[in-house]
């Protein structure tokens, strides 16, 4: 199991593997990926606004 967390948060992937992990940030959460896997209860948290652009998601 992953973790990622941070006061902000931009991330850009060709594509993204979080299953069973978990992504957080304390202000904004943007990802722009290809493909996002987030099975497994992954995950995606933000406390201000999050945007989430993926071309596939699992």
């Amino acid at each position: 199991r992953g973790l990622v967390s941070a006061t902000g948060l931009d991330l850009t992937a060709g594509s993204l593997n979080n299953r069973n992990g978990e992504i957080s940030s304390l202000g904004s959460l943007t990802a722009n990926v290809g493909q996002f896997d987030n099975r497994e209860k992954g995950r995606l948290l933000a406390s201000g606004a999050l945007l989430l652009t993926a071309d596939g998601l699992n």
